[in-house]
């Protein structure tokens, strides 16, 4: 009987063997399944995590024998499979479920989990030999801090916190959530203790949400402010936020701030200014930020926007429109993107990130070609500026559609800003259209404008743009670009985002290769009636002097309480 099993880590979390624009589904440490039409995929270095104090239960698809239980071993972690079948650990029982025939249950309860505990689930027989790697940790251990002081890093990203003017008017994204973000910074200042850092991953506050017919930045009155003055209107409207991220800071907490494409303007001293004199503000271009903490050089940490086409600073199209010049030329056509969203919010008297709402169907794309362009597959990963063309079309449409309004195409969105000064109606700077000949972002498709813009940007060369067209568009594309990234970058072994509010940790390893990764994105905090994802989630990272990483990915409820909305993964340093 010919079976093969999927490692915990990876079930529903791993794209090889699975369709990743289905929604992922969550998995609480219930079962590993062992499916005879599964791909397999060992991550080399990553475990899931599981309580010690349960079971483990094992499904197949047909009734068990005890043929299968003698190919079944638990030992201590091992990235290779022994010569030798190995012994299971001492205590370790395997035995067919008496209530379900398909299951073996492995009885874990006699180990000694005081400390966390890498195994390594065996199963051989004389076709195939695969591994399962499972952290073992106990209940009343897990989540807390067993390896002494400032152990732990937390992330968090957009929470678009808005001015007063777009909270009186009900286009602020962050209003409801304003209370759980207190109490969430209350309890870090609680742990101060344990807690290392707070890494704020962009769009922590949102210059960009204002509809039509208001002006980018004004006062409530309507007065007319600068964007450096905008910022701090919007730190006087969230005052106990930004109180607490100062008071966290006193409390011996770094605070580091990665910009993202909402809060792009900001600069150094808008940053000390805003949330305190040590505040770090951590940039490598104009807009766009990479944190590769030193204690830890297998993490790198970004907003994810410097891979998007829509969002990425824009140093070049414009230049000799209006008064765009090379010296002020940055904003991207996120800019009047975000502004018909808000103004399709206004006029429907509601808010909504309308993140992912499209499909590779959208664009006329297939999933093998995605597939293949992620993989770097020389034939379907090349790209020409009629393709390009065809692809920002399709972007334009989808924006379009999920934004129509009465008026679109003939209402003018206010800019003032980066070279900016008169009012732009959609056939000036979108793709709408049989024929689309725009005025702004003219030459945004041409491949070569793309490269340079990467360069400026300093992203990878050569990243698809493909990918960074639907970057934010589809959901779980960001992870195929993260896979893209992966492939290339031999330094980093996790990677972090947010940018596209979809929460979620998964693990990969590159076929033929002894690499792997871990990729988490933390989500968001806006209202939960903004996003069609779960809100109030943030990343937690803990460092054990065992040499292990556990990344958890996790969410406030409405109750106030904490929980993993995934298994944590574990990375061996």
């Amino acid at each position: 009987m010919k079976k093969t099993f999927l490692p915990l880590c990876l079930v529903a979390l791993l794209f090889s063997g699975c369709d990743f624009l289905k929604e992922l589904e969550r998995y609480y440490d219930t079962h590993i399944v062992l499916d005879e039409n599964a791909e397999m995929s060992i991550v080399p270095g990553v475990l899931a995590e599981r309580s010690s104090n349960e079971n483990i239960v094992l499904e197949f698809d047909d009734e068990v024998d005890s043929d299968i239980l003698d190919l079944l071993r638990l030992t201590d972690y091992t990235e290779t499979l022994p010569g030798i079948l190995p012994e299971s650990l001492p205590g370790v029982f395997f035995y067919v479920n008496p209530e379900d025939d398909n299951q073996v249950i492995i009885d874990i309860s006699s180990l000694d989990c005081s400390t966390p505990k890498p195994v390594t689930l065996i199963y051989k027989n004389d076709k195939e030999s695969q591994l399962a790697h499972i952290m073992l940790v106990d209940d009343s251990l897990s989540g807390k801090v067993l390896e002494g002081k400032k152990s732990y890093s937390a992330v968090i990203s957009d929470i678009h916190l808005n001015d007063a003017r777009s909270i009186a008017n009900g286009w602020s994204w962050c209003n409801e959530n304003l209370d759980y973000l207190t109490a969430y910074l209350d309890s870090l200042i609680e742990n101060k203790e344990i807690y290392r850092e707070l890494i704020l991953l962009g769009d922590v506050i949102d210059e960009y949400v204002t509809p039509v017919p208001y002006a980018t930045f004004a006062k409530p009155d309507g007065t007319v402010v600068t964007e450096k003055e905008y910022f701090r209107l919007i730190a006087d409207a969230n005052k106990a936020v930004f109180d607490k991220f100062r008071e966290l800071q006193s409390a011996g907490i770094k605070l580091i701030y990665v910009p993202g494409n909402h809060d792009c303007g900001l600069e150094d001293d808008d940053v000390r200014e805003l949330f305190g004199p040590d505040a770090v503000f951590v940039h490598d271009a104009r807009g766009v930020g990479s944190y590769m903490p030193e204690y830890a050089s297998e993490i790198t940490m970004e907003h994810g926007h410097r891979y998007d086409v829509i969002c990425a600073p824009d140093m070049l199209s414009n230049i000799g429109t209006d008064s765009v010049t090379e010296e002020n030329a940055f904003m991207g056509v996120q800019y009047f993107v975000t502004r018909v969203a808000a103004t399709h919010d206004y006029l429907e008297k509601k808010t909504d990130d309308n993140m992912g709402r499209a499909s590779l169907k959208d664009f006329g794309l297939s999933e093998d070609r995605v597939r293949k362009v992620t993989a770097g597959d020389a034939a379907s990963s090349s790209e020409s500026d009629d393709n390009n063309l065809f692809i920002m079309k399709s972007v334009w449409n989808v924006i379009g559609l999920a934004k129509d309004f009465p008026g679109l195409d003939t209402t003018a969105i206010p800019t003032g800003l980066n070279g900016l000064t008169k009012g732009y109606v959609p056939s000036q700077y979108s793709y709408l259209g049989d024929d689309p000949k725009p005025e702004l972002y003219k030459s945004m498709y041409l491949q070569s404008e793309w490269q340079r813009r990467l360069e400026l940007n300093n992203a990878p060369s050569g990243f698809p743009f493909l990918l960074g067209a639907t970057v934010c568009e589809v959901p779980f594309l960001d992870a195929q670009a993260v896979s893209w990234i992966a492939r290339r970058d031999i330094d980093h072994r996790l990677f972090i985002w947010g940018h596209t509010h979809n929460p979620f940790v998964m693990a990969e390893r590159f076929d033929g290769s002894n690499r792997g990764y871990i990729y988490a994105n933390t989500g968001s905090w806006v209202d939960d009636g903004v996003s069609r994802y779960d809100t109030r989630s943030f990343v937690n990272l803990y460092f054990g002097k065992d040499g292990y990483i556990q990344v958890s990915l996790r969410q406030m409820g409405e109750d106030g309480s904490v929980e993993n909305l995934y298994s944590p993964l574990w990375l061996k340093r």
